[in-house]
């Protein structure tokens, strides 16, 4: 995620909606939408009444929408801390285990944006066209992506998750 034009935003990818979680109802996939687009750093505060007023719902659905991201999975295509999307570290908050490995997703597609930009206008200039301008996406950092990994996953999953 990066900070743009004053607001935050964050990318769904589309085998969120065909793998392990397909099916699991509209509650499961907003609840995880609005977790992905308030993470931080991998971190996320999920409190079950805010979550509810903000996209509509009952807290009682919210509240069985994070129970379900944070149950094992063994289908998960993230094997880290058994398949779990949330590890509950404090009243409210929650770890994202994936969220290392989706953020080298994006990295790797900035990468490739980056340098095809960078070959194109190395081929302009070599052309002696140096008037042409090639606009691409900026790199993204991952030096502030350090959390998501099975780092603290024994340690939760001793605490009775």
């Amino acid at each position: 995620m990066e900070r743009v034009a004053g607001m935050m935003w964050a990318k769904h990818f589309k085998s969120m909606y065909e793998g392990s979680m397909y099916g699991a109802g509209l509650a499961v996939f907003a609840v995880w939408g609005y977790t992905i687009a308030n993470a931080r750093k991998g971190v996320v505060e999920l409190n079950p009444k805010r979550v509810a007023d903000t996209l509509g719902g009952s807290v009682e659905d919210v509240t069985a929408a994070i129970e379900y991201l944070t149950q094992p999975d063994p289908h998960s295509r993230h094997k880290a801390c058994e398949g779990r999307r949330l590890v509950k570290e404090g009243e409210f908050q929650y770890v994202l285990p994936s969220w290392t490995a989706y953020q080298a997703i994006l990295n790797e597609d900035a990468r490739r944006e980056y340098q095809r930009v960078k070959q194109a206008e190395y081929r302009a200039q070599k052309k002696g066209n140096v008037s042409q301008k090639y606009l691409g996406a900026e790199e993204r950092s991952d030096a502030a992506y350090g959390r998501g990994d099975d780092a603290g996953c024994d340690r939760i999953a001793g605490e009775g998750l």
